[in-house]
């Protein structure tokens, strides 16, 4: 079997679905598939890290840059286009369009080929609600077959038939932790923002923990990038013992440095399944959530296998301080984590799911010329379509005297 599997991709892109993308990729070559990647990227090949991670892997991969300085090119029709005729010149037997919206676009003439194709929901944020409008409710302008990550958005977006559930996963390793004596450490990996992991609140909410009880000695370690750096760091200066910023962490080193830790935070606004989290609890971390409408209860059995809190004060504060002042519960917690994820969401038990998928889906002949339809509210600037000769030289005039403009003045 052959399959394309499409992403996004960037200049230090490596957040989840990122790592995910290299390592189920990895693991459909070790079941003797054949994988090539598809990438839309916001940078340039040299500086695209997944690209360049799987071409280290020597796995095929072909890259299209977004924000070219071809604009006549650069645009919603062209770039589905660059989707179907590579994977017509590719010939897979699958072609898994992510969330990738020109991707998606381009399933009905890719099925024209006989091709079956699968599109991923990966976020309960209601910003990306096109993905339920455009392609859920209306198959046939996009995939005919949709793969949720999590039970939630099934039960709350899933429509029609050919709708399969599959966690995006986690590897396992040998690493895991252990609760001996010194301070209890708490982490989160992932980006550095407010925005949905409202990384600063989280941050104060461990500050006044670490205020109130001062017999205890307690760490929160960091790793990630994002908006909020400097603030992080702030506060990391100025609470030099109990809060420790780390950066980026590289795939190889993920599970070897969680395993060093006890407690996974997250206190997010929203989440799909987050593959941090099952990261984590598969070297045997307790994990500590908030409780959002997510696919997190779906991994976190609250007080099994973790804690899921109503609030970054009061629940919070008693989660932390049941596991560091217990290390019997923190064990027994820790090994029902590791065991959640090795039998439901470890990267073998998502592949063999994909694999299911792959042989029952749906595959359909249909129109082989690209239609789309009216650009969805929600995409307005993101879903930019070809414009005629006269507004691309206009967009090019004012794209060359923005550029004049901020020239910085000669000294």
């Amino acid at each position: 079997m052959k399959i394309v599997f499409c992403s996004h991709d960037g200049h230090n892109y490596f957040g989840g679905p990122y790592e995910w993308a290299k390592r189920i990729g990895r693991e459909w070559r070790r079941r003797g598939y054949e994988v090539v990647y598809l990438f839309l990227s916001d940078h340039a090949k040299e500086k695209s890290s997944v690209y360049q991670y799987v071409l280290g892997q020597g796995f095929e991969a072909h890259h299209l840059r977004r924000h070219s300085l071809l604009q006549w090119a650069d645009n919603t029709e062209d770039r589905a286009k660059w989707f179907f005729l590579k994977t017509k010149r590719i010939k897979p037997d699958v072609f898994v369009a992510n969330n990738i919206l020109e991707a998606l676009y381009a399933c009905p003439q890719i099925e024209h080929l006989g091709i079956k194709t699968f599109g991923i929901y990966h976020t309960d944020d209601a910003r990306h609600l096109w993905f339920r409008d455009l392609f859920v409710v209306n198959r046939l302008q996009g995939p005919s077959n949709i793969v949720y990550v999590s039970q939630l958005l099934h039960k709350k977006h899933g429509v029609g038939d050919c709708n399969f559930v599959i966690g995006c996963g986690a590897p396992l390793m040998g690493s895991r932790a252990s609760y001996q004596q010194g301070p209890f450490k708490l982490v989160y990996a992932g980006k550095i923002t407010n925005e949905a992991k409202q990384i600063i609140p989280n941050l104060l909410a461990f500050i006044e923990i670490v205020k109130r009880n001062p017999g205890l000695t307690l760490e929160f370690h960091i790793y990630g990038a994002g908006d909020k750096e400097k603030e992080v760091k702030r506060l990391a200066a100025t609470w030099d013992k109990h809060i420790f910023f780390h950066g980026f962490m590289r795939l190889d080193q993920v599970q070897n440095e969680l395993a060093k830790y006890h407690a996974f935070i997250l206190l997010s606004d929203y989440e799909g399944l987050p593959i941090a989290l099952m990261e984590s609890m598969g070297v045997g971390l307790v994990p500590i959530c908030l409780d959002i409408p997510s696919g997190i209860p779906e991994l976190v059995d609250n007080g099994v296998n973790g804690f899921i809190v109503k609030d970054r004060e009061v629940s919070f504060e008693r989660a932390v301080m049941q596991l560091a002042n217990d290390p019997a519960l923190w064990e027994r917690m820790s090994l029902a984590a590791k065991e959640k994820i090795s039998l439901q969401y470890s990267t073998t038990a998502i592949a063999d799911q994909w694999e299911k998928a792959f042989h029952t889906g749906k595959s359909g002949t249909r129109r082989g010329r690209l239609q789309l339809p009216e650009v969805h509210p929600l995409l307005i600037g993101q879903d930019v379509r070809k414009p005629g000769i006269v507004e691309f030289l206009k967009q090019q005039y004012y794209r060359i005297e923005r550029r004049i403009k901020n020239v910085p003045k000669a000294i």
